[in-house]
């Protein structure tokens, strides 16, 4: 398993060397700027996700109990007035 001082271990290399130096090299503005396009992409996924597990689950179910106390509702404001 070595290879020039660094550990192949479920497909990721790590290098027996990496200290804080090393790692700043994921600091830069570049990486910090990647992150954020990526996370920004994830949220869109997500409330793409969102929007359309309401509208096949939730959606549906609201619709029904409208109609079902809109009955109701009515004669609630026929004695209140």
């Amino acid at each position: 398993m070595n290879k020039d001082d660094a550990e192949e271990n479920l497909m990721v290399l790590v290098d027996e060397r990496l200290d804080m130096t090393r790692q700043r090299v994921f600091e830069s503005p570049e990486n910090q700027l990647l992150l954020r396009v990526h996370q920004k992409q994830h949220d869109q996924q997500a409330e793409e996700v969102t929007l359309s597990l309401y509208s096949i689950l939730v959606r549906p179910h609201l619709e029904c109990c409208t109609q079902l106390w809109g009955a109701q509702l009515r004669k609630d404001m026929n004695l209140l007035e």
